[in-house]
């Protein structure tokens, strides 16, 4: 399980891979307000986009023995694209970069 705070932001996100999903917690009142279920099989890793308006979260899907990177919109919370490109079974984190 990890945790990652979305910059100025009350919500973090926690990848929560036996539950097979994103829990979203308010940091004000600590309290899990939603989750995420939508495309994800064991999710890992998490990280924000420089902007925090989208999360990457590492994705492993053991029935298909394949891992991928889910892109989530956290302006609304939901899914909008996969990447599927050759990820190792055990991909488990992921990281921005600067330029």
């Amino acid at each position: 399980m990890h945790a990652r705070h979305k910059r100025r932001s009350t919500y973090a996100y926690v990848t929560n891979m036996w539950a097979n999903n994103i829990m979203i917690i308010n940091t004000a009142t600590n309290t899990v307000v939603g989750a995420i279920t939508q495309g994800l099989g064991d999710p890992t890793g998490i990280a924000f986009s420089p902007d925090g308006a989208y999360a990457y979260v590492t994705n492993q899907n053991p029935v298909n023995v394949t891992s991928n990177v889910v892109i989530i919109n956290t302006a609304t919370n939901t899914v909008i694209g996969t990447l599927t490109q050759n990820f190792p079974i055990d991909a488990v984190g992921i990281a921005f970069y600067p330029s």
